[in-house]
């Protein structure tokens, strides 16, 4: 039962990270960090359940890029971003 609800959020908290950072607006892509950050303890728990090395090495780089992305969109200097214009 744990292991479905840790599939379930690794996948909703994936897929919600990959639209909002895809957002056409700064102030909602700033929460695609905040999204996949949430999403790295899930990812932890089932690679070392499950012995996945690899894929705990990839979350542990994704994990602190999620957190270099999370410093600079909400505590950073200025806005690293331009709203996209169609």
């Amino acid at each position: 039962m744990v292991e479905i609800f840790v599939q379930v959020m690794v996948a909703g908290l994936g897929v919600l990270s990959i639209y909002l950072v895809t957002a056409k607006t700064a102030a909602v892509r700033r929460y695609a960090a905040v999204c996949g950050l949430c999403a790295e303890p899930f990812w932890f728990w089932t690679s070392v359940i499950n012995e996945q090395w690899g894929i705990l090495f990839l979350s542990i780089v994704y994990g602190v890029r999620w957190g270099q992305v999370l410093y600079r969109d909400w505590f950073g200097k200025g806005n690293v971003y331009e709203d996209v214009v169609d």
